[in-house]
């Protein structure tokens, strides 16, 4: 059986820091909440709380997309 890797928040923003891009959990969430950024989801629970989706395969090929060599 297939694993869907995923991430939090905090693990995506550290993996693209890694990689140089700048940006914070916070900036991450809104750009999940936004639909700015193609690799994850985001819910808004019906207790209030919000959940977050990372997708590692989706983020590794985001990175390769934009990458500099």
């Amino acid at each position: 059986m297939d694993i869907i890797e995923t991430l939090t928040p905090q693990q995506a923003a550290e993996r693209l820091r890694a990689v140089g891009m700048h940006i914070g959990v916070e900036t991450l969430r809104q750009g999940l909440q936004q639909g700015a950024f193609s690799f994850g989801t985001y819910i808004q629970t019906p207790t209030g709380g919000p959940v977050y989706f990372v997708y590692a395969r989706l983020l590794e090929e985001w990175i390769a997309a934009r990458e500099t060599k």
